[in-house]
């Protein structure tokens, strides 16, 4: 089985787990797995042979690390206010939206990040991997 890094790069950020399966090279949250196949639970599916759980890239942990590395005195300074851990993805998309080369800026970090952890899973579960563009 040869892993797109493109079809699997948008699930790394989501906070419920999501499952490769490993006999069609489809991606399925954890409702599906255990709707479609003869699971009863979470530790069954991750148990099992067939499944593998994607990585997980903290969505907050990812914007912070941009802020940073942007380096924009405005940007900083604005994200002190966000002070609510479930709304700060909100805060920052609210105020890099209609900044064209902050949000291309953002864009850019976000699928770098997500790439370079998509391909550390792939290693680290000895899966090989492609760059090419995936066709859906």
């Amino acid at each position: 089985m040869n892993i797109y890094i493109e079809k699997i790069i948008s699930y790394g950020t989501y906070k419920h787990p999501h499952y490769l399966n490993l006999r069609n090279d489809r991606v399925y949250n954890l409702r599906e797995v255990l709707s479609k196949f003869p699971y009863q639970n979470q530790k069954e599916v991750e148990q099992s042979q067939n499944f593998l759980r994607l990585f997980y890239v903290d969505y907050n942990v990812l914007v912070r690390e941009f802020i940073e590395k942007y380096n924009d005195p405005d940007l900083t300074e604005a994200s002190k206010t966000w002070t609510d851990e479930d709304w700060f993805d909100v805060e920052f998309r609210r105020y890099i939206d209609g900044d064209r080369p902050l949000e291309y800026a953002w864009f850019e970090y976000h699928d770098d990040r997500l790439r370079e952890a998509a391909i550390a899973w792939c290693e680290k579960n000895n899966l090989r991997y492609s760059k090419k563009k995936y066709k859906w």
